[in-house]
Parts: C-alpha cells; sequence; structure tokens
C-alpha cells in the first residue's frame, strides 16, 4: 500500500514539473522587451498642455531623468492630445506604438526598448521621471516627480531583471494646478 501512495505521489509531482516546463514556468531568467507606464495628474488631462513620461537609457548619468528636461536621453510627450516620442529634447515625431488617455485624468504608454536604445542596442539602464507642464503661460505650473522641479532625484531607478510592477506616487499639491499635479502612476517591464 505504502509503494502505491509513493508512486501516485511521484506520478503527480511529476505532472506537477511538466506542466511548468510547458508553460514557461522552467525557471528562465526575465527578459523584458518593453516598458509599460502610466500616470494620473489630481485634476484632468487639458489639450494644452505638456505631460512628459521621461527616460534615460545611459549609465554615466547617475542622477536621472532631471524635471527641468537635465539628462532626458528620451521621452513620450502628450502634447495637443497628440502623443510624441523624441531624443534629448529635439523635434518629436508622432508616436505611433501604444499610447492611450485613460478616463479623463490619466495616460499609458507601452514604449518597446528597441525604440529606446535602437534595434542593435541592449538596454542596460533605465530610469524614468513624469513631468508636467504648461505651453508658456505665466506662471508655469510644472511637475515632476518628488518634491517638485527643483528637488533632484525624484527619478525612479528601474531594476531590469524584476517583472515586479512600481507603484509611483507623488505628493498631492506640490503643483499648483491640479491639473498638472502628478499624483500616482505605475512601471511595468514585459
Amino acid at each position: 500500500m505504502k509503494k502505491v501512495i509513493n508512486s501516485v505521489l511521484i506520478l503527480i509531482l511529476a505532472g506537477y514539473m511538466l506542466l511548468g516546463c510547458a508553460s514557461g514556468g522552467g525557471g528562465g531568467e526575465f527578459d523584458p522587451t518593453k516598458v509599460i507606464v502610466t500616470m494620473s495628474v489630481l485634476g484632468q488631462i487639458i489639450f494644452d498642455a505638456h505631460y512628459f513620461i521621461v527616460f534615460d537609457t545611459s549609465e554615466n548619468i547617475i542622477s536621472g531623468p532631471q524635471g527641468d528636461g537635465r539628462n532626458w536621453t528620451d521621452y513620450i510627450e502628450l502634447k495637443n492630445m497628440t502623443f510624441y516620442i523624441g531624443k534629448d529634447l529635439e523635434e518629436a515625431q508622432i508616436y505611433t506604438g501604444e499610447a492611450d488617455i485613460i478616463g479623463t485624468n490619466g495616460l499609458r504608454v507601452e514604449v518597446p526598448f528597441t525604440a529606446l536604445v535602437g534595434e542593435e542596442g541592449k538596454l542596460t539602464s533605465l530610469k524614468i521621471n513624469l513631468v508636467t507642464s504648461q505651453k508658456s503661460v505665466p506662471p508655469l505650473a510644472v511637475d515632476a516627480l518628488g518634491e517638485g522641479v527643483p528637488q533632484e532625484g525624484g527619478y525612479i531607478k528601474v531594476d531590469l531583471s524584476s517583472p515586479l510592477p512600481i507603484s509611483i506616487s507623488d505628493p498631492q499639491g506640490d503643483c499648483s494646478d491640479p491639473d498638472f499635479d502628478i499624483i500616482s502612476g505605475e512601471i511595468e517591464l514585459r
């Protein structure tokens, strides 16, 4: 009887192992190919504004992308309800990848790593910041992750080996205009 129970347990265990391997659960290394970023503001996404998801893919820049435009190697911008992609604050092109406005106060973009480092490049470092800005109407309402634009280090350094999403929260009220006041977001690798 004991041999029969042991044999059944071994068969069940072998079946689970086979199912795990067949479903991709074989313990392989996590190798993402894109980043998905969301941003929410306290007010509403408005037409005459700039909403940026900013990337720094350089290992040489320790401080990461700042709210004032420093250290931006790449960015996605929502401007006039159209998404754009740009490099180093140069003229941006219309972004044809996955990008949506969520409800009245959020946005979501999916960015393949190849859009950040090219087809031949390998992404080894990724730092992200969220930034909002008025077109140029004084007083300029802006917000970035952290205590606001003057603060250094409000960016998020992404662990490229982790499949876990990163939840972002930003102090509510650190921007005078709720339509520019970043309150939350999420970063996910797939």
